[in-house]
C-alpha cells in the first residue's frame, strides 16, 4: 500500500510518500516521488500507488512532455 500526501504551507509545499514496493511476498526500497527541478518556472513532483511499473512510465512520460516545452495544463492531463 502506498502512502503519499502533499501540503501546501506558508513557505512552501510539504510533499512526501513511503519508500516500500511489495511484489510475490516480497518487500524493496524504492523511491516513490519523481521531480522535474530542471525547469524552475515549472516545479512538479509526481508520485502514485498501483502497479509500479506503470507508474515509473507515466511519470517518464509525463516529465518528458515537461522536457519538451509542453507545460500547459491541458497536455499535462492528457500525457499518457
Amino acid at each position: 500500500m502506498t502512502i503519499a500526501a502533499g501540503f501546501y504551507c506558508q513557505d512552501g509545499i510539504v510533499f512526501f510518500a513511503d519508500s516500500q514496493e511489495s511484489l510475490d511476498g516480497y518487500k524493496y526500497p524504492i523511491e516513490k516521488i519523481y521531480t522535474h527541478p530542471r525547469n524552475p518556472d515549472f516545479p512538479i513532483m509526481i508520485t502514485g500507488a498501483g502497479f509500479g511499473p506503470a507508474i515509473d512510465v507515466a511519470a517518464e512520460r509525463l516529465i518528458e512532455r515537461l522536457e519538451g516545452g509542453n507545460t500547459s495544463e491541458s497536455i499535462i492531463k492528457t500525457a499518457n
